[in-house]
């Protein structure tokens, strides 16, 4: 907790000098660490080619779906627009919850007006907090 809280704060201060910790943050054993770090990176050096290079190197890697889902968010909001495939297919992972209702909350922000079908095909999820999200998600790219 006290990592990810840590992450958290160097993220919101916009601290340049930390993104080598930040980067380290993404081998952290703790999945909430490694997709905070990620969100942390991008929000303190969206044009570094450092940033896009090791949220891209962990993501040939990671195994844990939410935080793959993070590291593709970052990754579109960093400009690799290619990763939104992964968003999408996530979207319908078998698994936990928490992947789909952080895919479809991602896609929401960097997803495309053409997502608006798909997930309203999610909307069909058995889980409460996935179609919430995808809801929001789908209200979201209406306004955009």
């Amino acid at each position: 907790v006290i990592r990810q809280n840590a992450v958290k704060v160097i993220g919101r201060r916009k601290a340049v000098e930390a993104i080598p910790a930040l980067i380290d943050g993404l081998h952290d054993p703790f999945h909430k660490v490694r997709s905070i770090s990620a969100h942390s990176l991008r929000a303190i050096a969206p044009d570094d080619p450092r940033v896009a290079r090791a949220l891209a190197d962990q993501l040939a890697v990671e195994e844990a779906g939410v935080v793959r889902v993070d590291l593709s968010w970052n990754l579109v909001l960093v400009g690799e627009k290619q990763h939104l495939e992964l968003l999408r297919s996530l979207l319908f992972q078998e698994g936990p919850e928490d992947v789909r209702a952080e895919a479809a909350r991602a896609l929401g922000e960097v997803g495309q007006k053409s997502d608006i079908e798909l997930l309203e095909k999610a909307l069909e999820d058995k889980d409460g907090l996935v179609r919430t999200e995808v809801f929001k998600a789908i209200e979201k790219l209406k306004e955009a």
